[in-house]
């Protein structure tokens, strides 16, 4: 997917990250390391899933929920 999503964001998210983590590292917060990390992650599969719903794909969560509405009222 990286070709298909813009690279200077994904690079400053990048950088940023690097950024955090240096400075949680510096002063020996490595409980933070793990939370920035985590954080991060989920930012990055965020901007993933977006990218992919701007191409007209449904979350495969919203298309279970939408097969289990219809289900009931078709009962």
């Amino acid at each position: 997917m990286m070709p298909r999503l813009g690279l200077a964001e994904e690079f400053t998210a990048f950088r940023r990250e690097i950024a955090e983590v240096l400075a949680a590292a510096e002063i020996g917060d490595w409980a933070s390391i793990g939370h920035i990390r985590r954080a991060h992650i989920s930012m990055s599969f965020r901007r993933m899933m977006l990218h992919r719903n701007d191409k007209g794909e449904a979350l495969r969560g919203e298309d279970s929920v939408g097969l289990a509405s219809s289900s009931l009222v078709n009962r």
